[in-house]
Order: structure tokens, then C-alpha cells, then sequence
């Protein structure tokens, strides 16, 4: 029997990807538009564990079942973590990556720390459980652009261990080493053990 979840997001890229990354053919992941959500969540939280969780309960209150919400997001160490909670609209509310990228490579000019991490917070609802998931990967910031693919801040991103940016590097590479495969490689582990 296929367990089904809302993933507290309008973008169908992210649910691919999600379901590549969990590749279970026990799981079946729609978006907000697929259960006729169109209304933007307001996301004011102090942290991205709340924000996760401000769209999960969000989401959980309007359909019931079980729900996946996810924040997720740049922390630069010269810049006290910032953007953090603001990585989607760093540059404005347009929510731009190339505005972002931007704006953050202007603030790290004259910086030599170039110590940044992506971290991604899983907050899911699960059979009337809560559980959440974290995932981390450290890295630098380079000083200009490399690379076209991925998105937000991919191109100006290198995960430690590597030389070339998310920007660069195949998402064949980056699917197993992303902050987001971390957090839902916990969280297909907590599924395997209900699912058996």
C-alpha cells in the first residue's frame, strides 16, 4: 500500500527531486497544488525548524494525513549565519537567486573567511507522529558565479571535498551529498522501519 504525502510546496522540481532522492515505490508525494492549495504560507519564524514546522501544521490543519514541510537555506560564517531564514528573499521579497547571489557575494567582497554551510530541516507529520530531520553540508563560497545548474545559491557553492560548485557538479553528484538528501535519508530510514 502506497503511503501518501503533501509536501507543504507549490514547486514540482522539489518534489521530483525529493523522490528521486527517496526512491521508495511505496511513497507517493504531491504538491499543494495537486490537493487544490494555492495560498502562500506565511513563514515568520526565528528558525528554519520553525518555518518547517509553521508549513507542515499549516498544511496538516487544512488537509489532515500526512505532511512534509521544509525550510531550508544558505548560513555564511562571516555574515552571523545570514541569509538563513531569509535565503529565498535575501535580495527582496522577488525572490530572485540572481539578486541573491548577488547581494551576498557584495557582502563578502573584502572577506577571507568564505566558511558557509547549506542546512535543510525536515518537519513531517507521519501516521499522527512529528518527527524532524536535519541535514548539513559544510563548504566555501567562491568569489563569482561558477556553473548554471542547480538553483538559489548552487553556483557560488562548493561542498567540502570538492573543487567545483553545486552550479557545476551533476545533480547525480549533489543528490548524495546535498543538505536535503541528508535530512531525508533520515527521514526514508524512519519510514522503512513502519513500512517493514
Amino acid at each position: 500500500m502506497k503511503r501518501r504525502f503533501v509536501f507543504a510546496t507549490h514547486n514540482q522540481h522539489k518534489v521530483e527531486e525529493v523522490m528521486a532522492m527517496l526512491n521508495l515505490a511505496e511513497l507517493e508525494i504531491v504538491t499543494l497544488k495537486d490537493v487544490g492549495i494555492s495560498d502562500e504560507i506565511i513563514e515568520d519564524g526565528k528558525t528554519m525548524k520553525e518555518n518547517a514546522w509553521i508549513k507542515a501544521n499549516n498544511i496538516r490543519q487544512k488537509v489532515g494525513g500526512n505532511i512534509i514541510g521544509e525550510d531550508s537555506g544558505l548560513e555564511v560564517d562571516a555574515l552571523d549565519g545570514a541569509p538563513g531564514i531569509f535565503s529565498a528573499r535575501y535580495a527582496g521579497p522577488q525572490r530572485n537567486d540572481d539578486d541573491n547571489i548577488e547581494k551576498v557575494l557584495q557582502n563578502m567582497e573584502s572577506e577571507n573567511n568564505r566558511g558557509a554551510q547549506y542546512r535543510s530541516v525536515l518537519a513531517v507529520w507521519y501516521d499522527d507522529h512529528q518527527y524532524t530531520f536535519e541535514g548539513i553540508v559544510k563548504g566555501r563560497l567562491t568569489k563569482e558565479r561558477i556553473g548554471s545548474g542547480g538553483f538559489g545559491y548552487d553556483p557560488i557553492f562548493i561542498p567540502e571535498g570538492y573543487q567545483d560548485t553545486f552550479g557545476v557538479l551533476p545533480p547525480s553528484v549533489k543528490n548524495q551529498i546535498s543538505h536535503r538528501f541528508k535530512a531525508l535519508k533520515q527521514f526514508r530510514k524512519m519510514l522503512l522501519s513502519h513500512l517493514s
